[in-house]
């Protein structure tokens, strides 16, 4: 019996446009991975198109069968070979190929453009591709236009022949800081909600790290994913290795990496997969990893409710910022006005502010590390900034915020590194409230800010209560606090 290979995809198109793109020359050669072979012949059941292909000098026949399925099709590849392929791992080559150009042809017909795989600094492989490359929307991915060698290497639709085994390289642009791009990539409870199964991870350089996958290739049981941590620079880049997926132990690890940078409005999160023998090898690893990009990404943008870490701190680091630029220069009247005995101005709620960072966030937090619930946290003064702060000025109190709350944040980090979550869990003691965990004291210091914030607005709001006139009713602000009593 001749060597058969079956595959299955689904791309979500109807049958009639996946036999167009397959059928037609100029749309085959947009998405197969190297020249595409002539269209030759129906397949005797008339369920899709098929055709010769000579692969790497076997004389072979393709079927392709595609079935409804709901608003996508079920494409079933068989693929007989007059013998062997003599390449090494033949029957994984084949299968990584056509993993390669399914992807390739569902990528084709979402995009509606040709396909490559850009750089990192935004050039393409070949001519076509990088036409191909610009044309896809804003924040999209491109797949690839892959060349495929095995000894001597095959020419991708007309392109130059490429160094074999290049790596994959795609990068998109997040809209928050690293700090919280950073935690979606190395706390477990942020992995498992974009990556992984089952994450665990130690936070530094050769240290482990799972995703938890756990299947099966024909009999053998295969943990997939990452083992072991090659780089890890906070904030900055982490990388890793990446055994083979199929579990084959005779192919060499190879290695993922994350790199993080700063740019206005968010991050450049860009993501290199190197060390494949083969092109051949890149599998439809491409396609995987831009849709892992984009679940980073949704993770961070629009992250599920709970509390993480790092999205804890991008918030916590702003507020010094956000005072400034909201306080800094306005009229006294805007700044010292409050709602009556026992309340804070503006003014006091930046040196209340200054106070909670000196003796109540950090300091609680090192009380629940070294003692959990048997020393009990100080009580904590609410107005003690009037007699420790009250003599200064706004100027120096903004100052005086952006110097603790900097301090607070580095001494934080050095305390509860943000890849591991168990800390978080310990308990202190209250003075009033009993017994409290480490997340609960980050998570209402991340609360304590924004309610002073609103607090702020609302004591300023108050000021304009009685000269909105009619408009108050659409104000929900002005029927808050003591003064709405009145």
């Amino acid at each position: 019996m001749p060597p058969e290979h079956r595959f299955e995809a689904s791309v979500l198109a109807p049958p009639t446009e996946l036999e167009r793109v397959v059928v037609t020359a100029g749309e085959r050669k947009a998405w197969w991975p190297q020249a595409p072979p002539e269209l030759s012949a129906q397949a005797d059941d008339a369920r899709g198109p098929a055709f010769d292909w000579t692969v790497l000098g076997v004389p072979s026949r393709v079927e392709i069968a595609l079935t409804p399925d709901g608003s996508s099709t079920r494409i079933r590849v068989v693929h007989t070979l007059a013998r062997e392929l003599a390449v090494p791992r033949a029957a994984d080559w084949l299968d990584d190929f056509w993993r390669l150009a399914l992807g390739n042809l569902g990528a084709h017909l979402r995009h509606g453009v040709d396909i490559a795989l850009p750089r990192l600094d935004g050039q393409t492989h070949g001519s076509e591709a990088s036409a191909a490359s610009e044309a896809l929307p804003a924040g999209e991915a491109s797949a690839v236009n892959a060349e495929i060698s095995e000894g001597a290497p095959l020419v991708t639709g007309g392109r130059a022949p490429l160094p074999s085994a290049r790596p994959i390289q795609l990068a998109l642009a997040i809209e928050a800081p690293p700090s919280a791009v950073w935690s979606a990539l190395t706390e477990p409870a942020r992995l498992e909600r974009w990556i992984a199964s089952k994450a665990s991870i130690e936070p530094r350089a050769d240290g482990a790290i799972s995703y938890g996958w756990a299947y099966k290739v024909g009999a053998r049981d295969v943990h997939g994913g990452p083992r072991r941590i090659l780089e890890w620079q906070v904030e900055r880049a982490l990388a890793y290795d990446w055994p083979d997926w199929r579990g084959d132990p005779t192919v060499r690890d190879q290695r993922v990496a994350w790199t993080l940078e700063a740019r206005p409005g968010g991050t450049r999160v860009a993501l290199e997969h190197s060390g494949f023998e083969r092109e051949v090898d890149w599998s439809d690893f491409v396609q995987g990893w831009w849709e892992f990009l984009l679940a980073l990404r949704r993770e961070v943008e629009q992250p599920a409710a709970g509390f993480a870490l790092g999205e804890a701190v991008a918030l916590l680091e702003r507020t010094p910022r956000v005072l400034r630029a909201w306080f800094d220069g306005l009229p006294s009247g805007w700044l010292r006005a409050d709602e009556g005995a026992a309340t804070y101005s503006p003014l006091e709620i930046v040196g209340h502010f200054v106070h909670g960072e000196e003796t109540d966030w950090v300091p609680r937090t090192r009380r629940i590390l070294e003692h959990g619930e048997s020393v009990p946290f100080e009580r904590y003064d609410r107005f003690a900034q009037r007699r420790l702060h009250g003599d200064r000025t706004l100027a120096e109190l903004l100052a005086l915020f952006e110097q603790r709350r900097a301090e607070s944040l580095a001494a934080l980090r050095a305390l509860v590194p943000s890849a591991d979550a168990a800390p978080l869990d310990l308990r202190g003691r209250h003075p009033i409230l009993g017994a409290v965990t480490l997340r609960q004291l980050l998570a209402s210091w991340v609360v304590h800010d924004l309610s002073h914030l609103r607090q702020a607005a609302r004591v300023m709001a108050q000021r304009y209560r009685d000269e909105v006139g009619p408009w108050t009713e659409f104000y929900p602000v002005l029927g808050e606090g003591p003064l709405a009593k009145r």
